[in-house]
């Protein structure tokens, strides 16, 4: 445990517990309140409020080691799809790669695996009418799946009448049914189409105004990197729905249902997180993630598109689509200081653990000041903790040690850190509820 704390000089705790320098009488002061836009970006003087035992490290520098040379652009392939899912078969319509297509029985092998789970965990639990627990959990789960991961329902009351609205939307050409794009919904009018000019501020600004924004929306932390040939290799040559991604001398993004094309002028790329409700992450159980996860993907892209049109509002362009869909989600938000990569293979925040749901990016041409990685000790502690590999029942968590391979046709070598094998993982609750 000594090593856990190695990034920490005496001085910084005890400025942690307010024994050194202002001391407990800087943290009294009362929250401002703000009225206006304005007020909020002007109030926040710095965009990366660390907390005391934080430390930065080098551009290019984070605690896990990064191999460049090994790293290659690579299509997006998917670990897994059971047949539970929504996009099941519009998946094998569209032919995505999936490296392991489960069946029904599978699925059902699996369940009972979690089942028995949980109920070594919570004494009296049982799977009840859906797999999730009782019925005041099933009716949580179920109501909490309402446009989750931005998907259009295929059922729904409007008017008296029950519409299949995600049939009625791919009919009138929105062939995926989702709420998602790479571009945002245009909604709203850029300042040239109001007869004005765009937002022009200092990069420093900029990122202010930025996490103003996506804190309104509800987002949480941010931070910004500028793409160089390094972590263009991270950019997916084929996203999820097997659309190529390519860069050119566009002045807008492209997207058709075969291609995105990309400016090469966005050259920034903003980075933010957003958590979800950490009791319920803690204590979920059954056979799927459950309310705290699907409520939280539905808050994630609710404020990816309001963020989208925010930003378009000012002159500028938000590129990316959600859930990994551009780039690998831990890969960025690594570099750009918003976490330690962990035993778990997903990103843990200073402040709330791996309990962060998304930590997305946008490649724009909003110029923005590079974050730096960061260093609170995370990756020492994973070194000699393993609890999350120990408590996966399908042994999908390395217990071992970090390595730079990766034979998972869906991984990516070039990295010194710990592996999931997602083609076991049914994405159940279970390591983020026993992450100390």
């Amino acid at each position: 445990m000594l090593n856990f704390h190695s990034t920490l000089t005496r001085k910084d705790f005890l400025k942690g517990i307010g024994l050194a320098g202002a001391g407990l009488g800087a943290a009294s002061a009362v929250t401002p309140m703000f009225h206006d836009l304005d007020e909020l970006v002007s109030a926040t003087p710095s965009t990366r409020n660390l907390p005391w035992f934080v430390k930065e490290r080098e551009h290019g520098d984070p605690t896990t080691p990064i191999d460049w040379k090994m790293i290659e652009r690579r299509p997006y392939i998917f670990a897994r799809m059971d047949p539970t899912l929504p996009v099941y078969d519009m998946f094998k319509h569209l032919g995505v790669p999936i490296t392991r297509w489960l069946d029904w029985e599978e699925k059902k092998a699996e369940d009972e695996i979690l089942f028995a789970k949980a109920r070594s965990e919570f004494p009296g639990w049982e799977p009840g009418l859906d797999g999730y627990g009782d019925i005041r959990t099933t009716a949580l789960t179920h109501a909490a799946g309402f446009l989750s991961f931005g998907n259009f329902p295929a059922r729904m009351n409007l008017g008296g009448n029950m519409v299949n609205v995600v049939d009625a939307i791919r009919g009138a050409g929105g062939y995926l049914g989702t709420i998602d794009s790479y571009a945002g919904p245009k909604m709203v009018q850029t300042p040239e189409e109001m007869g004005g000019t765009k937002y022009q501020g200092t990069p420093e600004d900029n990122l202010r105004t930025l996490k103003a924004g996506i804190r309104y929306f509800g987002g949480e932390d941010v931070g910004a990197l500028e793409l160089d040939d390094n972590l263009r290799k991270l950019v997916f040559s084929t996203d999820l729905y097997s659309k190529n991604i390519e860069f050119s001398d566009v002045d807008e993004c492209i997207e058709t249902p075969t291609q995105v094309t990309i400016p090469n002028k966005c050259k920034y790329i903003f980075l933010w997180t957003m958590r979800q409700p950490y009791e319920l992450s803690r204590r979920q159980s059954g056979r799927f993630e459950g309310a705290a996860t699907d409520t939280s993907y539905e808050r994630a892209y609710n404020i990816k598109t309001h963020f989208q049109d925010f930003a378009r509002g000012l002159g500028y362009q938000m590129i990316g689509a959600g859930s990994s869909a551009m780039t690998p989600a831990g890969a960025w938000a690594t570099l750009g200081g918003l976490g330690e990569l962990t035993r778990a293979s997903y990103i843990s925040h200073p402040l709330y653990g791996i309990t962060v749901r998304v930590t997305w990016a946008f490649l724009t041409d909003m110029p923005l000041p590079p974050s730096r990685p960061i260093d609170f000790g995370n990756r020492k502690f994973c070194e000699t903790c393993g609890i999350c590999a120990e408590a996966c029942p399908f042994g999908a968590i390395n217990p071992g040690e970090p390595t730079w391979k990766d034979d998972n046709a869906f991984g990516n070598a070039g990295f010194l850190g710990w592996r999931c094998d997602y083609t076991k993982c049914p994405h159940c609750p279970i390591c983020q509820g026993t992450c100390p």
